[in-house]
């Protein structure tokens, strides 16, 4: 045990699930070709969607984007796609907040805001410290209502962008309140959160150690 967190005993027999397919995105939808995107992203091969931040509503219905195409997508319980919205934009992450609004890492555009029922979207935080994003990625909501998100862009430890900063170069996590953009702030990269009150942090450098922060 890491700190009460169990870890996996090579010893033991892993267990094994099947997985099936629920859905897949239908014909209507995907016309293969190149795209700004793909280009950079897969070696300037044609896509037809790239799929990404699968989150459910109240309603048991599954939301997520697609990249190279701007569109978010709404899959009934039954398994039948609804394209909600298209826009101008690589949205990377969604998640719905409790009140119902829908809010989406862009990876050009930043935080935006989509409104499930008209279809709109609007941009809820587009810079941070008079700065634009890297490149958003994904978020996530603390019971709390906080909103985080990852910055990271195309950054890595050896980000030559950040200079000495290793912890800012692996991920900026940003942290904004759902309903203001008053209070955001820069966090350490994390790789798992534990619970609501503890996180793991990455270890970067030697001198580092495995901590909560």
């Amino acid at each position: 045990m890491l700190r009460g967190i169990p870890m996996l005993n090579p010893f033991h027999d892993i267990g094994k699930s099947e997985a099936r397919r629920f859905t897949a995105l239908p014909a209507k939808f995907r016309s293969r070709r190149r795209t700004a995107w793909s280009d950079p992203n897969r070696a300037g091969a044609p896509v037809d969607s790239f799929l990404e931040g699968p989150s459910f509503d109240r309603d048991g219905n599954l939301w997520c984007v697609d990249i190279p195409f701007g569109r978010i997508f709404r899959i009934d319980p039954k398994g039948e796609w609804d394209l909600a919205a298209q826009y101008d934009g690589w949205p990377n992450g969604l998640k719905i907040h409790r009140d119902g609004r829908i809010f989406i890492a862009d990876y050009r555009r930043g935080l935006l805001v989509l409104d499930p029922k008209s279809g709109k979207i609007e941009p809820r935080l587009e810079t941070a410290f008079s700065e634009g994003f890297k490149g958003l990625n994904d978020l996530h909501f603390a019971d709390n209502g906080d909103l985080y998100f990852t910055d990271q862009g195309q950054s890595g430890i050896a980000d030559p962008t950040e200079g000495d900063d290793i912890t800012f170069g692996c991920a900026s996590w940003l942290a904004a309140k759902a309903g203001r953009t008053t209070h955001c702030g820069r966090l350490l990269p994390l790789i798992a959160a534990h619970d609501e009150h503890r996180i793991l942090r990455r270890i970067v450098r030697i001198s580092d150690v495995l901590g909560n922060v």
